[in-house]
């Protein structure tokens, strides 16, 4: 894992398309792709190898209350590669863990107004590289939404940005 490849998956969440996001990066679409495949096919730990959902554009919104399923729709890569037993998406602003039988969907929630309090959220996975106990916290920390969508403007070129600020004022998704 590079920081590269963290900038190219904070880069796809905050685009409509792949497209979009490698233009913006000034790369190839096909490098961003291979580069995200590559991170992806590293995420294993504790016996789980997990999919990142990039949202948007390939897979539906996931949800805590979807069925199992459908949340396990979010195992599938559409490449070809064998399915992975786990996925973690960012997509809603409501972060959750479910615990599926063959896996985990994780939503680290993303930053929203959840509940009425602007939150930001990150995922922890704590765990060996081969099979051994996994620990998933999810964690939640005040976040001055206001003050995020005000630094927006400082970024001309930031991608769907106005999208971006509705969504951080108001906690709904633009989808």
């Amino acid at each position: 894992m590079n920081i590269n490849q963290i900038k190219y998956v904070l880069r796809v969440a905050a685009s409509s398309s792949m497209r979009e996001a490698a233009t913006s990066l000034f790369i190839t679409q096909p490098a961003l792709s291979s580069s995200i495949r590559e991170l992806e096919d590293e995420l294993g730990i504790s016996g789980i190898r997990f999919r990142l959902v990039h949202g948007r554009f390939l897979d539906p919104l996931y949800l805590s209350y979807d069925s199992d399923e459908k949340l396990r729709e979010g195992f599938h890569f559409h490449d070809g590669r064998p399915d992975a037993n786990g996925m973690i998406c960012a997509d809603s602003h409501r972060p959750f863990i479910r615990p599926l039988e063959g896996g985990y969907a994780l939503n680290t929630g993303s930053i929203g107004n959840n509940l009425s309090m602007a939150r930001a959220h990150a995922l922890l996975l704590e765990g060996e590289k081969g099979p051994a106990p996994l620990r998933i916290t999810i964690l939640s920390v005040p976040y001055d939404n206001r003050q995020a969508a005000e630094r927006a403007n400082l970024y001309p070129d930031l991608p769907r940005k106005e999208a971006y600020q509705r969504e951080v004022l108001t906690g709904i998704y633009s989808r």
